[in-house]
């Protein structure tokens, strides 16, 4: 059968057209193609820590195992307290310890009337570290502060275990506060009578404080917030800010105190 001349230009023109519109077609996925995958990088851009880092819960495991993993460091620090809405502090105390095989073998303070005191284990940013840990909590990355050389997580404690915490610690401190006073109830220039009633009255001086703590912590609020700094190439802490709102009734009048630390991780060694 023989073609016309018209006839093979109509089926030139058809093929032509056909392998147009696949070249169109290939191009047309080639730039979809290539629209979907440089979204896909910037998505990946973007999310960076939640791709690419450990979840913020399992970066503070990190930086506590780490720690845990350091036979001696040092810390330094301040405390302050506020009370109501008063920015003058009610107490105000810089601090340094030294820990040695994990155990705090040193710590001294600094009041701001410039005389030493006692300085409460509780500040003691290793034993921060281990509460946090024991406790429930929700732990978020601050990206916004977080860079290359820190990641900075922020740890809200659940409001029951801060109160329970808070309460352990008070206690602890109350006992070590009442020891020595009740032993200076033993001196040998006092009679025996004399010694029962000293004995007597330091008791009831202990014992109403600690009735006035746990009336206080009965219907207490407490909000307890940490942000924690962890070196991105050691994972370990280096900074650890706390943050302890109470909310409570003392001689039937509301209150509000707040009590903050911030404690740098030092020395590792």
């Amino acid at each position: 059968m023989r073609i016309s001349w018209e006839e093979k230009e109509t089926i030139r023109d058809e093929v032509q057209t056909m392998n147009g519109g696949e070249h169109r077609m290939k191009n047309k996925w080639r730039t979809i193609a290539a629209g979907t995958l440089a979204l896909w990088i910037a998505s990946l851009a973007t999310a960076g820590c939640t791709l690419f880092s450990p979840q913020p819960e399992k970066l503070f495991s990190m930086a506590l195992s780490g720690l845990s993993g350091v036979d001696d460091f040092t810390f330094n620090g301040n405390v302050k307290s506020l009370s109501g809405h008063s920015s003058a502090p009610l107490q105000h105390l810089e601090f340094e310890g030294v820990v040695r095989n994990h155990k705090q073998i040193a710590v001294r303070g600094q009041g701001i009337n410039s005389k030493q005191t006692n300085v409460s284990e509780r500040w003691n940013p290793l034993v921060q570290m281990e509460a946090i840990h024991a406790s429930r909590k929700t732990v978020s990355l601050l990206e916004d502060q977080s860079g290359r050389g820190f990641a900075v997580l922020k740890i809200v404690l659940n409001p029951e275990d801060a109160k329970e915490l808070l309460g352990r610690q008070l206690r602890d401190e109350m006992d070590k506060l009442s020891a020595p006073l009740l032993q200076t109830s033993s001196r040998p220039v006092l009679s025996a009578a004399e010694t029962k009633r000293l004995r007597s009255e330091l008791a009831d001086v202990v014992n109403q404080g600690r009735n006035q703590l746990e009336q206080m912590l009965k219907d207490a609020q407490v909000d307890t917030t940490y942000t924690l700094w962890i070196h991105r190439k050691t994972n370990l802490p280096h900074r650890l800010v706390s943050v302890t709102a109470s909310r409570y009734k003392a001689e039937g009048t509301d209150r509000r105190e707040e009590l903050i630390t911030d404690a740098y991780f030092k020395n590792y060694r």
